[in-house]
């Protein structure tokens, strides 16, 4: 019969078997912890509706990952599972198990309780597990822009975050400064960010162990004087084990743009390069001031065409860079190169150069790792060639000396993105290089394919 199933089952005192495991009583943060519950009937009936609860408490947080059972279903929420086992006979066996990450440090407990509605007494235990705080070692790194810097410059820098340990760590927080003089004008790769009284503050997430992050930042200062760019990184529920490299600060001088003492006005018509496909027009950098500059920088505004030897721009203005110093009364010749798709030549007025002295330019190179070069022939006009092997789209800078051994190398100027998969770059002097090849008994070149 059907009816009266409940009273044929009289409330019996309920006996379990009950073991709880668990794969560590100690873990570090975010190290996932495994219970496994098994649970034998030891009542001598048949227990309907038979209930084990898992209730997580304490500061460590724990967050459930998976759970699984030998029958029955399972409900989660958030800070507990439950296991409906449903009817167990007497001698009958159930295995669970129940995985949980603590996400903060300190402990926490899961209390497990076995009952059924149709038994009294219940079975229960508690389990304590100690979660500790991550040892890592999270460093950071700045990479400051080319000097010297002019007031309204386009600068770019680089901002990376490196986890140097094992563990993966979790809330990466990286801060930039200093923006409170600065405009913050591009950002790559786009990322969520917030700005707060000069700050750049990134979650950069979860870092892997040996996983690092990088952000590229492109800024104008607006501003004459010093500026120190800082970088910091930060995570919560870790223990550093070198504190000494989550700090990195570097200091430069946002120099005036100051005119007048250097002149540059054109030297000669512009002609067409078939060699290159470009427009080419010298230029004639001289110093009429008293002193003498360590470097010196011809700003050329109003052009709708692209200067295709431009180092940077300032106030949205392209530049060219003479990297060498330059003394009173003393001039020198700079071949401007412009890319114009009539291939004919265009007005370029003296009004539209600016020229101004700077402090000296760093070319000196380092960590030179060579690209075969295929070609290297000396042109009609005493400049040089080199061709080599290239990825399309990707930077290459050049490297020139006067030794073999490379050991007063210097950098040409600027790097060059490659259009396909040969490239053919012409030495022919400044601004690309400080002095004309053919004043050089030799010259050895060098190529470095960029990150």
């Amino acid at each position: 019969m059907f009816l009266g199933i409940a009273n044929s089952n009289p409330v019996a005192a309920q006996i379990f078997g009950l073991s709880v495991t668990n794969t560590a009583s100690s873990v570090s943060v975010n190290t996932p912890v495994t219970f496994v519950i098994n649970l034998t009937n030891q009542s001598g009936t048949e227990l309907l509706s038979v209930l084990v609860t898992n209730e997580f408490v304490g500061p460590a947080s724990p967050q459930f990952i998976s759970a699984t059972r030998s029958q029955g279903s399972t409900f989660t929420n958030a800070s507990s599972v439950l296991f409906d086992l449903g009817n167990m006979v007497s001698g009958g066996f159930a295995q669970m198990t129940v995985t949980v990450r603590p996400t903060a440090a300190g402990n926490f407990t899961n209390s497990v309780v076995v009952a059924s509605p149709f038994g009294t007494n219940i079975t229960s235990t508690n389990i304590i597990v100690q979660a500790a705080p991550l040892t890592t070692d999270l460093a950071v790194s700045l990479t400051p822009p080319a000097t010297p810097v002019l007031v309204n410059d386009l600068i770019t820098y680089r901002v990376a975050v490196t986890n140097l340990g094992t563990n993966s760590v979790a809330n990466v927080i990286l801060t930039n400064a200093d923006f409170s003089s600065m405009v913050l004008l591009g950002l790559s790769p786009t990322n969520a960010f917030t700005r707060t009284n000069g700050l750049l503050v990134f979650n950069t997430g979860t870092l892997a162990g040996h996983a690092g992050r990088s952000f590229t930042i492109t800024a104008q200062p607006t501003n004459a004087g010093p500026l120190t760019l800082s970088a910091s990184v930060t995570s919560t529920n870790l223990t550093e084990s070198n504190a000494s490299n989550n700090i990195v600060s570097t200091n430069i001088t946002v120099e005036p743009l100051v005119t007048g003492d250097l002149v540059a006005v054109n030297f000669s018509a512009m002609v067409y390069n078939p060699q290159t496909g470009l427009m080419e027009q010298i230029v004639r950098l001289t110093n009429n001031g008293t002193n003498a500059v360590a470097s010196a920088r011809v700003i050329v505004s109003g052009l709708t065409n692209r200067l295709y030897n431009a180092v940077g721009t300032n106030n949205g203005n392209p530049f060219v860079v003479y990297g060498a110093p330059l003394n009173s009364g003393a001039n020198t010749d700079l071949l401007m190169e412009y890319f114009y798709p009539l291939k004919a030549p265009f007005n370029v007025p003296d009004s539209s150069y600016t020229a101004v002295g700077t402090s000296a330019v760093n070319l000196l190179a380092s960590g030179i790792d060579a690209t075969n070069l295929t070609i290297k022939a000396i042109l009609e006009s005493g400049g040089y060639l080199i061709e080599w092997q290239s990825i399309p789209h990707r930077t290459y800078t050049i490297f020139y000396s006067s030794e073999s051994s490379f050991t007063n190398a210097l950098v040409a100027q600027p790097s060059i993105v490659a259009p396909a998969d040969r490239v053919q770059w012409i030495d022919n002097g400044p601004p690309k290089t400080i002095r004309h090849p053919s004043s050089d008994p030799t010259r050895y070149y060098r190529v470095l394919l960029n990150p």
